[in-house]
């Protein structure tokens, strides 16, 4: 589910990439829900949050909110780590 291809693409990062992504959203929504890591980022430093967001055929607002908002308590919880062990 977390595999990364030679790009650093997973398999939901490669789905958010397809130009006629919203065919196949259930499909997003699916390896959402079984756990893919939204945070990983490929070789080029993108999380599936900005392929999504960078997609003009993508227009799932709920999922980009959903995606945004697991970066951000990403974000925090790393920021957390960092100040407990200082």
């Amino acid at each position: 589910m977390n595999t990364q291809d030679i790009k650093g693409n997973t398999p939901l990062m490669a789905l958010l990439l397809h130009p006629q992504v919203r065919l196949r959203m259930s499909v997003a929504w699916g390896l959402y829900d079984a756990g893919t890591d939204c945070t990983l980022e490929n070789t080029d430093g993108e999380t599936a949050y900005d392929i999504a967001k960078a997609n003009s055929g993508f227009n799932d607002d709920e999922f980009l909110l959903v995606l945004l908002t697991d970066a951000i308590e990403a974000q925090i919880h790393e920021n957390e780590q960092i100040a407990s062990s200082k």
